[in-house]
């Protein structure tokens, strides 16, 4: 019996079905097709076309998924001291719920590193640091230097969302403790990665106590001024110096005997901050942090004996 001859499906038409989703139409016309190309002399001449349309069947598929697919925002906002013994942001009801409640509350996340620096280059590139190398907050430490600035900012999750994901990407604030130092380029280096690039954004801290130093580079009135707006003194002001961490200006910085303003603290140990200003049921007192540590120091002596 002689095989009816095979009518060809125009890929035109194939094409024309993709992209305007009538995927079912071309799906009838695809099985209608391979069963009249089920004659041997016919399907290697057909094999080719059937490649052509499962590649684009494939490319449809995916497309309409990418379509329905958003890509979700992604907020990270980063502040220093949150400690747990004033229980983080559970004092701020209303922040929390606004920023807390609807994203991700990472509750039991530990740093890479008790360093600022180096913790915050763990964050942008998913890094220990003996495989970034930032070790401490300093240049020579790999702190936003130059080396750092070569090896590591291109892969950054931001540059990476970036090139591969089609995000724009937002920066404001302070980035690494050197970044803007003259031998890292200062501040007219951007890093790459960022759309909108607002580094080192002048804020100051007022409640470490007496005396006030800069975070991120501004040296302010070095007098209480706790509740104080300090935005009037920053508008129009260049930044005096750059410093390397935030401290609070005591006897004893950097010397290599305990501090008395902060006894237990080891010696030279010189990062003590003075009470803030905090809800009144979360009244601290570094001393109530410690009031087991004898008792466990006994335990552990025990079990080593």
């Amino acid at each position: 019996m002689d095989q009816p001859t095979p009518v060809p499906l125009n890929f035109s038409t194939a094409v024309t079905k993709l992209s305007s989703g009538r995927a079912t139409d071309l799906q009838q016309d695809t099985h209608s097709f391979t069963a009249r190309s089920l004659n041997p002399e016919n399907m290697r001449s057909h094999r080719c076309l059937c490649g052509f349309l499962l590649i684009c069947v494939t490319l449809w598929s995916s497309a309409v998924f990418a379509a329905s697919y958003r890509r979700p925002n992604i907020v990270l906002i980063l502040t220093d001291d949150l400690d747990i013994a004033i229980g983080g942001l559970s004092p701020l009801n209303k922040t929390k719920k606004l920023i807390g409640d609807a994203g991700i509350s990472f509750t039991n996340a530990f740093v890479a590193s008790p360093l600022c620096c180096p913790s915050r280059a763990s964050i942008l590139t998913g890094k220990y640091p003996h495989n970034h190398h930032v070790i401490n907050n300093t240049l020579e430490g790999n702190c936003s230097s130059k080396a750092w600035q070569k090896s590591e900012e291109a892969t950054t999750f931001p540059s990476l969302l970036k090139a591969n994901a089609g995000y724009q990407t937002f920066f404001a604030g302070k980035y690494l403790n050197q970044y803007g130092h003259a031998e890292a380029g200062g501040v007219e280096h951007v890093p790459p990665g960022w759309n909108y690039w607002v580094g080192l954004m002048l804020v100051a801290n007022v409640d470490l106590g007496p005396t006030m130093l800069d975070i991120a580079g501004l040296d302010v009135n070095k007098t209480q001024m706790d509740g104080m707006s300090f935005l009037p003194i920053m508008e129009g002001k260049m930044n005096s110096s750059w410093r390397t961490d935030i401290l609070v200006e005591y006897e004893g910085e950097g010397s290599n005997v305990s501090d008395p303003a902060c006894p237990l603290l080891g010696p030279g140990v010189s990062s003590c901050r003075t009470p803030g200003v905090y809800d009144p049921r979360y009244k601290f007192d570094p001393r109530q942090m410690f009031t087991s540590h004898s008792w466990r120091l006994s335990r552990l002596r025990q079990k080593m004996k």
